[in-house]
């Protein structure tokens, strides 16, 4: 009987098990690790998640700290670029553990600007497994005087890039200066970049630019009104 355990034991995926642990740690994580959102949720838009972000940064993966089975595991990214706010120096910890053999972080697709990465929906509501020297696009709030990750659930707070000129990050920082605007102003310069990256025609450029037309197309406009 003990064998047979063992054997069925071994059969499940390191997968299933990560969402298990996932699982049991969202009562004492924070929102972002509970799938319990209320039926009127709404995941901000793109744009409004770089206004209302304190920090945003390109940072690279390099380690992790604690134990899933402990409640607190943490990935550190170290800050390589800062694309709004103040320059920090030391890593950046967010929830998270590091892929293993059996456990595979499944990377953002660079062309896709409309959806959370898809181990979002794993289970956690959050994106919760990365790999390392993975690049990150952190969306950080402080919470409490401290800079974390922002808890919106299946939002794009947490996608990794394959470089600094991703189509993510191009249009990141159109985002950010944009909302560095009076709230008058957003609206038309969010059609002027769109109408220039039509112009340019290749496919990024009309992917960024079929971004900017969902936020402005969005029925949440407080951010840019």
């Amino acid at each position: 009987m003990v064998e047979a355990r063992d054997e069925i034991s071994q059969r499940f995926s390191m997968r299933a098990f990560l969402c298990l642990i996932v699982l049991m740690l969202c009562p004492l994580a924070s929102p972002a690790m509970s799938c319990s959102v209320a039926a009127s949720y709404e995941v901000p838009n793109n744009f409004e998640l770089a206004a209302t972000a304190d920090t945003i940064l390109i940072g690279t993966v390099e380690s992790e700290r604690g134990d899933p089975m402990e409640g607190d595991p943490t990935v550190l990214v170290r800050p390589d670029v800062f694309l709004k706010g103040e320059a920090i120096s030391g890593t950046v910890a967010i929830p998270g553990v590091l892929e293993r053999e059996d456990w595979t972080a499944t990377p953002s697709d660079p062309m896709t600007l409309d959806e959370a990465n898809p181990d979002a929906y794993a289970g956690s509501c959050s994106r919760f497994l990365y790999a390392r020297h993975m690049k990150l696009v952190l969306f950080l709030k402080k919470y409490e005087g401290r800079l974390q990750l922002i808890d919106y659930p299946f939002a794009r707070v947490s996608e990794d890039v394959p470089s600094i000129d991703a189509p993510w990050v191009r249009a990141v920082r159109i985002y950010v200066e944009v909302a560095a605007l009076s709230p008058d102003a957003r609206r038309p310069a969010l059609e002027a970049h769109r109408a220039a990256l039509m112009r340019v025609g290749d496919d990024e450029s009309a992917r960024i630019a079929a971004d900017i037309a969902r936020q402005l197309a969005s029925n949440r406009l407080s951010a840019l009104n």
